[in-house]
């Protein structure tokens, strides 16, 4: 059946669902990036060029707070480990 917000969406159909989850301009290209890997910022602007910083924040962070749609772990908080001086902590 169609929702009453949009009639041609059917909320029970598998394409419709993966669309509502991943749409969006690079979404589905960052997921694919993703699949079975940890990627830093960088290393992901670097295999989407033409997503702007800005952009593939966005994106990233939308995805992110779907995160439990996600079959996989997907997560944007991790920073880069600091090379400490004499073993300081």
């Amino acid at each position: 059946m169609a929702s009453k917000e949009n009639p041609s969406v059917n909320k029970n159909c598998p394409v419709s669902a993966t669309i509502r989850l991943i749409g969006g301009k690079y979404k589905a290209l960052l997921l694919w990036h993703l699949t079975g890997q940890t990627l830093r910022f960088n290393q992901l602007h670097r295999l989407v060029p033409e997503a702007t910083p800005k952009m593939l924040t966005q994106q990233l962070r939308e995805l992110e707070r779907r995160r439990s749609d996600f079959p996989h772990s997907l997560s944007c908080r991790s920073a880069p480990r600091r090379l400490l001086a004499d073993g300081a902590r």
